[in-house]
């Protein structure tokens, strides 16, 4: 199982959701990947100390004053698995709290995991900027496998917004 199903700001907030799903990586998770993650470096370094077996890769979202509050104030994306599981070639942060990419060996073949946020502006142009500038060889790798993860955020043109409620 690669996923999970608890809100991203709720898994690393909430002490209690947080420990039942971080003590499952190994078990019943392999990987663990989340956006709207709304993490700072100091919850990192108690994630890290709190579960020492586990590998974090964090991108943390750039500060807001009105993070509570502000549509975009939950950027940031997470990757963990247990230590050992994959052969880390590279982590690379190229878009703070919505692009970063994970080099990984697995019996000698290069994969790529791409961790994205994609912005949920309903500017079209800052949406389409940032998928021209996803699918390049920067972010994906011609020469593996590659796997993107995140939260697109797809909505380009009018219609998208049939019916949409801001909640």
């Amino acid at each position: 199982d690669w996923s999970s199903d608890v809100r991203s700001s709720d898994l690393l907030t909430k002490v209690e959701i947080q420990q039942q799903k971080l003590k499952q990586i190994g078990k019943h998770l392999q990987v663990l990947h989340l956006v709207e993650t709304n993490t700072k470096s100091e919850t990192e370094i108690i994630l890290k100390r709190r579960f020492p077996t586990i590998e974090f890769f964090f991108n943390h979202g750039p500060p807001q004053n009105n993070r509570e509050t502000h549509r975009e104030g939950c950027k940031g994306t997470l990757i963990a698995f247990q230590q050992g599981l994959l052969n880390i070639k590279n982590f690379q942060i190229h878009i703070q709290g919505r692009l970063s990419t994970l080099d990984f060996d697995i019996e000698g073949r290069p994969y790529r995991l791409t961790s994205l946020y994609a912005p949920s502006e309903n500017k079209t142009n800052n949406s389409l900027q940032f998928f021209k500038d996803l699918f390049t060889t920067r972010n994906i790798n011609p020469e593996g496998m590659n796997i993107l993860a995140g939260d697109w955020n797809c909505v380009l043109v009018k219609q998208d917004y049939y019916k949409y409620k801001n909640l």
